[in-house]
């Protein structure tokens, strides 16, 4: 089965993200740490979207690579979060 993603806000502020129906807080951060590398890396993948929905040749190699590096980003910002969410559990 396919894992659901949906992340609201994000910026340096913070935000959440819904993890397999678990509502995970993102703290703010430095865009300098882990989870700012990982956002930046959600813009990427986002343009990458952007410009399959205008590129059709290459709409499934850039949809393709917009996949692996959203999923590679939000293990990065789960794992980085992952400590902040211990202490409040």
């Amino acid at each position: 089965m396919a894992e659901v993603v949906v992340l609201f806000g994000g910026g340096d502020g913070g935000g959440f993200i819904i993890l397999n129906g678990r509502i995970i807080r993102i703290p703010p951060y430095n865009p300098e740490t882990a989870v700012g590398r990982a956002q930046a890396v959600l813009n990427a993948a986002n343009s990458l979207v952007q410009a399959a929905s205008v590129n059709k040749e290459l709409s499934h190699e850039l949809t393709a690579t917009a996949q692996k590096l959203s999923s590679e980003a939000v293990a990065q910002i789960s794992k980085a979060v992952a400590p902040a969410q211990a202490k409040t559990a």
